[in-house]
C-alpha cells in the first residue's frame, strides 16, 4: 500500500554515517531547502512554459531511469553468504545489503518528490484568470447578492497571486529536493558498487 509518510520516513532513516552508523542531523538540509525555495520564488516569481516544460521533460526522463534502478535493486537485493565466510566479511555483507535496501528507499523518495514537482508544474501552467473572466463571474454573482465589484475583483486577484506564490514555493522546494536526492542517491549507488567489488575481490 502506498504511503507518503512511510516513503519520507524511510528516506530520512538513511541519513547516517556509514562507518559509525551514527545518525546525522537533517536540520541544515531542511533550512537550506527553505531558503533556496524562498529566494527562487521571489527572484523568479513568474515561470515561463518553456521552463516548466523542461522541468516536466527532465523529471520524466529521470523518473524512468530511476524505475530501472528500482527493478535492478529488486532483482539483485542481497549479497549471498559464502561457505566458510569470516565474521568480518559477514558484517560487511550485512551492511551492504542494508545499504542496498536504503538505496531502494532513496529512489522511491526521489520518484515521489519528482512526481510532486511535475504535478505542480502542470498546475503552474494553468492560465491565470484575466480581468474579463473575473468580471464575468462577479457580474453573475451580483445578480443574486449585492457585491462591491471593484473590491471583490482586487480580492480575487491578490488571492490568486498569493496562491501562485505558494504553488511556486512548493514547486521550487520539490524541484530542489529532487535534484539533491538524485545526486545523493547517485553517490550512494556508486559507493555501493565500489564496496561490493571490494567485498567480491576479498572473497576467499
Amino acid at each position: 500500500m502506498f504511503s507518503a509518510s512511510e516513503i519520507i520516513r524511510n528516506n530520512n532513516n538513511t541519513f547516517y554515517n556509514y562507518a559509525s552508523s551514527q545518525k546525522t542531523s537533517q536540520r541544515r538540509r531542511i533550512i537550506t531547502l527553505l531558503i533556496i525555495s524562498s529566494l527562487l520564488i521571489w527572484a523568479i516569481p513568474v515561470q515561463s512554459n518553456d521552463f516548466l516544460n523542461a522541468v516536466i521533460t527532465a523529471q520524466a526522463i529521470l523518473v524512468g531511469f530511476s524505475f530501472s534502478v528500482l527493478f535492478f535493486l529488486l532483482s539483485n537485493s542481497d549479497i549471498q553468504a559464502l561457505p566458510g565466510e569470516s565474521i568480518e566479511r559477514s558484517l560487511r555483507r550485512a551492511k551492504l545489503n542494508k545499504l542496498c535496501r536504503e538505496i531502494f528507499h532513496n529512489v522511491s523518495y526521489y520518484n515521489f518528490v519528482s512526481i510532486i514537482s511535475v504535478v505542480l508544474s502542470l498546475l503552474f501552467m494553468s492560465e491565470h484568470p484575466n480581468r474579463k473572466f473575473i468580471c464575468g463571474i462577479l457580474s453573475f454573482i451580483n445578480k443574486f447578492i449585492s457585491l462591491d465589484t471593484s473590491y471583490a475583483f482586487e480580492l480575487i486577484r491578490y488571492s490568486w497571486s498569493f496562491l501562485y506564490i505558494i504553488v511556486g514555493f512548493f514547486l521550487y522546494a520539490s524541484l530542489a529536493e529532487s535534484i539533491y536526492t538524485f545526486f545523493r542517491t547517485t553517490l550512494r549507488v556508486g559507493f555501493y558498487f565500489q564496496e561490493k567489488l571490494k567485498l567480491t575481490d576479498a572473497a576467499p
